[in-house]
């Protein structure tokens, strides 16, 4: 079972395998998704915080990016701060999972115009970090269903490619570029259905 200290050290040393960027706002995506799958995250984040001005409202992430002169800078400060929570007691994995997973949930809240319960932007990069936020902290608890999740989705990205040929970005920066009139998670939602359609029927 992999800890959240190894994880914090997974997301320093291959930060774009999670993240669509390295920086604390992304980061703070991914652990919302985490928090959705796994409470043990809400403690030591919030104990993060502290040294980080700025109002308790914003998560420790988005005062970490405040703080910080860059981007990437910001992304180390909230890792650091999160670190030195968790080496002082690391809560126990606790599953917090009810019903669907979180993808359709998304799914749903995009329909209803809703997405403000799930993603802390309306962004396709957002969406990215959550939903590998969420996979990471399935995989405490049910490492089967997220390898099946990420098996999905590297499903989704090679169709997605083909679907815009020649494109070969990653399926969130695909997005990004053809979202068209609709908006890009109106686009996500509308492609993914599709893709779930074709994907189901192979």
């Amino acid at each position: 079972m992999a800890t959240l200290l190894a994880l914090c050290d997974q997301l320093r040393q291959r930060p774009l395998d999670h993240l669509s960027a390295e920086c604390a706002l992304a980061l703070d995506g991914f652990f919302v998704g985490y928090g959705h799958a796994s409470a043990a995250i809400r403690d030591p984040m919030r104990r993060a915080g502290e040294p980080f001005a700025g109002s308790a409202e914003l998560s420790t992430c988005k005062r970490a990016f405040l703080a910080g002169p860059d981007a990437r800078t910001s992304f180390h400060r909230a890792l650091d701060a999160l670190e030195a929570a968790l080496r002082i007691a690391e809560p126990p994995p606790s599953d917090v999972r009810t019903g669907p997973p979180l993808i359709d949930w998304i799914l749903d809240s995009i329909a209803n115009q809703r997405t403000g319960l799930f993603l802390i932007e309306p962004t396709a990069a957002c969406l990215f970090e959550t939903l590998n936020g969420y996979r990471c902290g399935v995989a405490v608890f049910d490492p089967a269903e997220a390898e099946a999740e990420a098996g999905t989705f590297a499903r989704f990205e090679h169709w997605l490619r083909d679907y815009y040929a020649p494109a070969q970005a990653p399926w969130h920066a695909i997005l990004r570029i053809y979202g068209g009139s609709l908006s890009v998670l109106d686009k996500f939602s509308q492609l993914y259905r599709k893709f779930l359609a074709a994907d189901r029927g192979s």
